[in-house]
């Protein structure tokens, strides 16, 4: 049996929620994203960060908004689900990208124990709360 595969794996009219979305895979992920039709929502600390990987989206004729959201605080996460909601009406796919970066290049027994440790808690706290907030949207 023949499939469409792009019709298969299109996301138009589907909308992509990134974490980390300001800086390195999150921007990739977000572009990548809304060139094949996610409406993308960008969220991240860095809002004006945020906002440049917004105009470059839009100015390719995608569709993105940004939302300013440390993932670790649970109300800054229900703000921004409630906000990507109000604008494109529902969540499809969510990217959990958030973590802080060391600046310390891809070895990994470079990285210093206190840069470390907030990448292995804020994925795990921010991914709790953001599924939390996004099962009792429904």
């Amino acid at each position: 049996m023949a499939q469409d595969f792009a019709q298969l794996f299109s996301l138009h009219e589907r909308t992509a929620f990134v974490t980390g979305a300001s800086s390195g895979l999150g921007v990739t992920f977000a572009e990548a994203l809304a060139a094949v039709g996610a409406r993308v929502v960008l969220a991240a600390r860095r809002v004006e960060k945020l906002r440049e990987v917004e105009r470059r989206i839009v100015a390719r004729g995608g569709q993105a908004m940004s939302v300013q959201c440390d993932v670790g605080d649970p109300a800054q996460v229900e703000s921004a689900v409630e906000a990507a909601c109000q604008r494109f009406g529902r969540i499809d796919v969510f990217v959990n990208n958030a973590g802080i970066a060391a600046e310390v290049g891809a070895v990994p027994e470079n990285i210093p124990h206190e840069q470390f440790e907030p990448n292995g808690w804020c994925p795990t706290s921010g991914r709790f709360w953001q599924m939390w907030v996004f099962s009792s949207e429904e």
